[in-house]
């Protein structure tokens, strides 16, 4: 290892044929073409930066040199059993990723964008070159193989190819099977009904399982870039039946899968024809004035927005709002930043012109990538290389249940919201004709954020409160996106902090160093929340009572898979 290399393109040529070859169908596909060309940039300029400075690099180069002179005495010593060095192995790949890590953490000049596109990368050339990730290095893949006489291998090359074949964009690892679950029977099995439905969404009522519920019913809008029943998995997991239980009328928005029809879908057909419509239609529904919102992820930038556009008292009809993992200042978007270049929104947006939607499975694997770690490499290990089949997970059938995206809504909340950050930016933001200040939102909120979210940054979305006008009520869930959320009193999974009566502090650390940590589910604690903001109960409220029943839930919209 000599930085600054003399042919830094060499170098990096072999890292985007790995690259290519784990995370890429086809090379010319969009995504990785545009952050291929991206890293070469971000690798050129921190060359320039190196080769103006190089003595900073002598104590990097010697550290490599000392590993590589060690690695090579120890296989040396191991002869003739090589693979008695795996130890070694693994110690050379630690002191590689230190190297790599330093390089790019203590490059004078570098920009920090181009840190973190590095730091992308080199995170996943460390994941491709680990030891377990390879066969002749992995104990149990060579036991299995042994034991099973190399079925295993030829299984895995199935699984494989299989994989390959399916796959739209990217090697599309198989987490779940699309057999594992039946919706409506072990996933989204909730009872309810269909009671309203328009071109873009279904609204499902659940079945009150109490003779009394609390007063003011609550929607749920969930985000339209995933399938609502995340938050009604099997029933130990489910937050729909939980919140039943504790006596909430629960309404549920299961927004339609798009195609090529809806391309022309925007922000504002969202906010009027699916948010402000479905608050209208619970209201009218239950025979309340006043609802319970609660959304998640970009359901919870609907829901605010919808909040800031209602916030003329003689329309609103939202008692509280509750924000499960939600962005509304785009200042730090964390790891997707990898994918907010300018050379990758051409690059979408050439993509989105000629299809009309970006195929939900592409924006999966874009996911995917931010967790490697997690969400490929073991699947490649266990998939092909011991030739097995993933265990059914409800979590990961659910992520593999991908949703399409509009080309006229993808590309507004690119541009508006993680580009311009519009909601904070801009005080003439405005959707449907009408202006949206989160500074007219005033009811009560509730924010959840995950402090492990790799999506929505924790730091983010406390900062994101600070742009409401109500009392907020910041939780801090010690989990990711998903399982911060889904984490159910029963489970005890995780832990989360709160601090007074809300966001006292101007920024997230000092809030958190003044929060108070509790073991067990935030359910009980928003629970506690939501209804000390309601009084008394009311008669239960059962689908159907004006006549208003389309379909048995979870409904056909969620059904319809790509």
């Amino acid at each position: 290892m000599n930085p600054p290399p003399t042919e830094p393109n060499a170098w990096l040529d072999q890292y985007l044929r790995l690259l290519a070859r784990f995370f890429e169908r086809q090379p010319g596909d969009f995504p990785l073409n545009a952050l291929m060309a991206d890293l070469q940039e971000a690798w050129l300029r921190a060359v320039a930066c190196w080769q103006a400075a190089p003595g900073r690099y002598a104590a990097i180069q010697e550290q490599w040199q000392s590993a590589l002179l060690q690695f090579h005495h120890s296989v040396a010593a191991h002869q003739p059993q090589p693979l008695n060095a795996v130890t070694d192995l693994k110690h050379l790949h630690r002191e590689l990723g230190s190297c790599l890590r330093t390089m790019i953490g203590e490059t004078p000049g570098l920009p920090t964008s181009d840190k973190r596109l590095l730091g992308f990368g080199v995170r996943h050339l460390l994941n491709a070159l680990a030891p377990e990730h390879w066969p002749l290095a992995n104990q149990e893949v060579l036991m299995t193989a042994f034991a099973t006489n190399g079925a295993s291998f030829a299984q895995g090359m199935q699984n494989f190819y299989q994989d390959m074949a399916d796959s739209v964009a990217g090697l599309d690892v198989k987490t779940a099977a699309k057999d594992d679950f039946v919706l409506g029977e072990t996933l989204a099995a909730s009872a309810g009904e269909v009671v309203f439905e328009n071109e873009l969404f279904q609204l499902l009522q659940y079945y009150p399982c109490t003779q009394e519920v609390l007063p003011v019913p609550l929607l749920i809008v969930p985000p339209w870039i995933n399938k609502y029943y995340v938050l009604d998995l099997n029933p130990a997991d489910s937050f729909v039946q939980w919140a039943v239980r504790q006596g909430h009328t629960v309404f549920m928005m299961s927004w339609v899968n798009p195609d090529a029809s809806h391309a022309d879908l925007g922000l504002d057909d969202y906010l009027v024809r699916g948010a402000i419509e479905a608050v209208t239609a619970v209201a009218g529904l239950s025979a309340s004035p006043r609802i319970n919102v609660a959304g998640y992820c970009i359901g919870g930038f609907l829901a605010a927005c919808a909040a800031a556009y209602l916030a003329d008292g003689r329309e609103n009809k939202i008692a509280s709002l509750t924000l499960f993992n939600t962005m509304l200042d785009f200042s730090e978007p964390g790891d997707l930043g990898v994918f907010l270049s300018d050379r990758m929104l051409t690059a979408l947006a050439d993509h989105l012109q000629a299809q009309g939607i970006l195929d939900g499975r592409i924006m999966r694997q874009a996911f995917t990538m931010l967790r490697e770690d997690r969400m490929f490499w073991p699947y490649v290990v266990n998939n092909y290389l011991l030739g097995k089949a993933p265990e059914p997970n409800p979590v990961l059938y659910w992520n593999r249940d991908a949703t399409n995206l509009p080309r006229r809504m993808l590309t507004e909340f690119l541009r508006d919201m993680y580009r311009n950050n519009a909601l904070r930016n801009s005080g003439s933001y405005t959707l449907a004709g009408r202006a949206i200040s989160l500074d007219q939102v005033a009811v009560p909120v509730y924010a959840l954020a995950c402090r492990n979210d790799h999506i929505i940054p924790w730091q983010s979305a406390y900062n994101s409160t600070l742009l409401l006008a109500g009392d907020v009520r910041f939780v801090l869930s010690d989990s990711g996106h998903v399982m911060g959320v889904v984490n159910p009193p029963n489970k005890r999974q995780s832990g989360y902090w709160y601090a007074g009566v809300g966001r006292d502090a101007t920024d997230a650390d000092t809030w958190l160093a003044g929060a108070v940590r509790r073991e067990g589910s935030w359910w009980p604690h928003w629970q506690a929340w939501l209804a000390d903001r309601q009084s008394g109960r009311v008669a239960a409220r059962f689908p159907g009572a004006g006549g208003h029943i389309i379909e048995r839930a979870p409904g056909r919209y969620v059904k319809n898979t790509l």
